[in-house]
C-alpha cells in the first residue's frame, strides 16, 4: 500500500518538466472530453467513440508539473 509519505516522496523527486498531452476536445461546448499523454490511446478513443469531426478534434498541449 502507497502512503502519503511514499507520494510525498515520489512527487519530490520530480523535477519540473514540461510534458505533452493530448485530448478530445468539443468546439461547440468547449469542453475537454479526454486527456491523455499517449496520443495513440486518445485515436483509439476517438476513433472507437466515433466522434463527429465536424464537431471534435484531437488537440494537443504542453503542461508543466511542479
Amino acid at each position: 500500500m502507497i502512503t502519503d509519505k511514499d507520494k510525498k516522496q515520489k512527487l519530490s523527486q520530480l523535477s519540473p518538466k514540461k510534458y505533452r498531452v493530448y485530448g478530445i476536445f468539443n468546439f461547440e461546448t468547449n469542453t475537454l472530453i479526454c486527456v491523455d499523454l499517449d496520443i495513440e490511446n486518445v485515436l483509439f478513443e476517438f476513433d472507437i467513440e466515433g466522434y463527429n469531426p465536424s464537431q471534435y478534434d484531437i488537440i494537443s498541449f504542453d503542461v508543466m508539473l511542479c
